[in-house]
């Protein structure tokens, strides 16, 4: 049986001491989903969306921000942005995947979701790296969705309210609905996926985000169709 946990302290306080292999630390982030916990396993493309997440949290939390130029920081932010799988530099002619050695020390950074847009931008993939469009992230989740602890049904649907989004929860599905689209969650699924349906078709799609909390996912769909009322921005 596995569990998990966002937060260092959560398993440290359950008794469970670090592993001397990975030697996990505070500010790092190693979130792991079971069937168990989202009551299927997670498809390929969303369980890549969920590990370059993870490695761009502990990689922005690991960062010497104090003690970067301008230029550095502008990088650092390039190479952990969540919505990057491929990079290349400016006067270069190569790209690559993040763990090649000839990413490193690299400036002027650009970040690329997929092979082709690389590609069209007049780059090269790397021999050593070999990126391929396997590597694509068909999805991604941002760097600022957080888990939240206590998030529960009644506050959730609270959110729906204030937003001005009409919803209706019938277990375990959340339909929310607006003047341009219908929307659909599962709401004991973590990470969120969410599935799109605009006016007038017939089949809902699996949207290109997802979200460590239903909170960060319903205030996505109300900045997405543009809802009247103030949303306020994710923390």
């Amino acid at each position: 049986n596995y569990s998990a946990s966002v937060y260092y302290d959560t398993c440290v306080n359950s008794g469970r001491i670090p592993c001397k292999i990975c030697k996990p630390v505070p500010g790092l982030f190693t979130v792991k989903h079971t069937k168990e916990e989202t009551g299927q396993w997670m498809k390929k493309h969303e369980r890549r969306a969920l590990n370059r997440y993870i490695q761009a949290m502990n990689e922005r939390a690991t960062a010497d921000q104090k003690n970067m130029s301008a230029e550095e920081y502008k990088d650092m932010m390039t190479l952990t942005s969540s919505n990057f799988t491929f990079w290349a530099a400016h006067g270069y002619n190569n790209f690559h995947l993040r763990a090649c050695r000839k990413l490193n020390g690299l400036t002027n950074l650009k970040g690329f979701e997929t092979f082709q847009k690389a590609v069209r931008a007049g780059y090269s993939p790397c021999r050593e790296c070999k990126p391929s469009p396997k590597h694509d992230l068909r999805i991604s989740m941002p760097i600022r969705t957080k888990e939240k602890n206590e998030e529960n049904l009644k506050e959730v649907l609270a959110t729906c309210s204030r937003l001005g989004l009409k919803h209706i929860y019938k277990e375990p599905i959340l339909n929310i609905y607006t003047d341009a689209a219908e929307w659909e969650i599962n709401y004991t699924m973590k990470p969120v996926v969410i599935y799109h349906k605009p006016l007038g078709d017939s089949t809902f799609h699996q949207q290109h985000k997802m979200f460590m909390s239903v909170s960060d996912a319903i205030a996505y769909i109300a900045k997405h169709d543009r809802v009247r009322k103030p949303v306020q921005d994710l923390p």
